[in-house]
């Protein structure tokens, strides 16, 4: 069933900067699951041992922070969500609309990363960028007007998604969670762009 998606990674994936024959053998590991809209695909807090591989959809990285769930990042295909080296995951994963993942035990993920060292590489580079990225952020935003930063994130979820117009799923509530102001500060700010 994977060889439907073997076209179409995001460059900026792990599954589209793999090379093919690496690209190949990992979607070979775990098991292929399917989550409807709304789904958890994984839980925060949880002691499973995987890391999932997006292989279609859109998911909710969210956390809960001082009693609020509040939302981290939108996950697509091409992507790998789970922290395989963390004793628990510090995220909950949640479908926004169907999604076809691969589930790799951490065993299963760890084997493969030492025989295909440039993988391992790859992931790792990734990881460290996306922390890069979420502490350079978090710099640059604190400089910025909610318009500011409302106008960047919703130019990143439109390059995300593939459209000039935001899907029905991303909610005013997630774009203050993305750009760390009150809900009631969106609708404002969106008729401003």
């Amino acid at each position: 069933m994977t060889s439907a998606f073997a076209e179409g990674w995001r460059p900026a994936t792990l599954l589209g900067r793999l090379t093919e024959p690496d690209r190949t053998e990992l979607l070979s590991l775990g098991i292929e699951h399917d989550y409807p809209a709304g789904g958890v695909l994984m839980f925060q807090d949880d002691s499973r041992r995987d890391a999932l591989l997006l292989l279609s959809g859109y998911a909710k990285v969210t956390a809960a922070v001082e009693g609020h769930t509040m939302l981290l990042a939108i996950r697509a295909q091409g992507d790998v969500v789970g922290e395989p080296a963390a004793p628990t995951h510090a995220a909950t994963i949640i479908a926004c609309t169907p999604v076809v993942a691969r589930t790799v035990p951490l065993t299963v993920l760890t084997d493969y990363l030492v025989r295909r060292p440039a993988a391992g590489d790859l992931l790792k580079t990734l990881v460290m960028t996306e922390l890069t990225g979420a502490n350079q952020r978090r710099d640059e935003f604190a400089t910025l007007t909610v318009r500011e930063r409302l106008a960047r994130v919703t130019g990143e979820l439109a390059a995300l998604c593939g459209s000039p117009v935001l899907p029905a799923w991303i909610t005013e509530a997630d774009l203050a969670d993305l750009v760390d102001a009150p809900v009631a500060s969106v609708p404002a700010a969106l008729r401003s762009l």
